[in-house]
């Protein structure tokens, strides 16, 4: 089994939003630093198609994170 591992830090301000969408596994969402959305986002390429599933990050202009 190998994984694939994306790490990104968006800077936010005001009401900060996230949206999330999982194709398969766990989502664990905790507090942490003001002002900042930091994403660790890994994926396991044991099963299922693996080449067709990607990790995607984006900020989008009214500063939500996706």
């Amino acid at each position: 089994m190998s994984t694939e591992k994306v790490e990104q830090v968006f800077p936010v301000t005001g009401n900060a939003r996230l949206v999330v969408r999982n194709v398969r596994g766990t989502v664990v969402i905790s507090p942490g630093q003001e002002q900042v959305i930091q994403v660790s986002a890994v994926k396991h390429t044991d099963s299922g198609a693996a080449a067709r599933t990607a990790i995607e990050l984006k900020q989008a202009a009214d500063g939500s994170v996706h």
